[in-house]
Parts: C-alpha cells; sequence; structure tokens
C-alpha cells in the first residue's frame, strides 16, 4: 500500500494535470514525538518505518479556481483520522510555513480509493457557519 508521501505525489500529479493547478510543492509536517511513538494511532502519517512515523506530507498549491494558495493532505480511505489528528495537522501547517500571526481556516483532504479515484472535501478547522 502507498504511504502518505505515495499518496502525496499521486494527488499531486491529478492536481497538475486534471484540475490544473499551479506551484504545488510539499511540505513535511513534524507531528509530535509523543503521537510518533504510537504506531497504532498515527501509522496513516509515514510509511511504516521508524522515522517515517513523524511526518506528515502536505501538498501547497495554487487553486486555479479562486486563485487562492490552499493546503491538501492525501489519504487513504482505509485510514482512520481523527479530530485530535487532523487539529495536529492544521498547528504543524502553521508551524512549517512560519504563520504564528496566521491562521489556516481550511485544508482540502484528498481520499485516495484502493482503485485510484480520489474525492475531495474541505475540512474546516472548527465549526464553521454556512451562511458565512
Amino acid at each position: 500500500m502507498l504511504n502518505t508521501l505515495g499518496l502525496a505525489n499521486k494527488v499531486k500529479l491529478h492536481l497538475t494535470y486534471s484540475v490544473i493547478w499551479s506551484n504545488i510543492t510539499t511540505v513535511v509536517v513534524d507531528q509530535p514525538t509523543k503521537y510518533a511513538a504510537q504506531n497504532d494511532s498515527l501509522e496513516q502519517f509515514g510509511s511504516g518505518g521508524a522515522t517515517a512515523t513523524s511526518k506528515t506530507y502536505v501538498l501547497k498549491g495554487e487553486n486555479p479556481k479562486s486563485g487562492e494558495i490552499e493546503y491538501v493532505l492525501a489519504i487513504s480511505k482505509r485510514r482512520k483520522l481523527t479530530l485530535e489528528n487532523l487539529d495536529l495537522i492544521f498547528k504543524g501547517i502553521e508551524e512549517a510555513e512560519h504563520k504564528q500571526f496566521e491562521s489556516i481556516d481550511k485544508i482540502l483532504m484528498a481520499i485516495v480509493d484502493s482503485d485510484g479515484s480520489i474525492l475531495f472535501y474541505y475540512v474546516h478547522r472548527g465549526v464553521k457557519n454556512v451562511n458565512s
């Protein structure tokens, strides 16, 4: 099975050639060591190796529809993702991108199925009013 770097590369190809995103780069997000040691709960964030379990690979690129820079988290359909994991990813992106004074409001989650299909869902930080 693909690890998250492999999933990120698969999603990157899709975004580049099918959705025509531009300036796509990979941001490596370090997970806190207390979670990196728990291979069962955070195995989805790495390849299963001793050092890779503490890394999450997030794509950063320009969405052609909005013209904004967005972050994309590629995960396998079979992996579990908790609210705590999502919170750590939001915080990790801000730390990796040195955005201490600017918070990230949403990320685009790319869920990859075993047949290669990809579904995209926006995940907002916290509760978001649908009318705003």
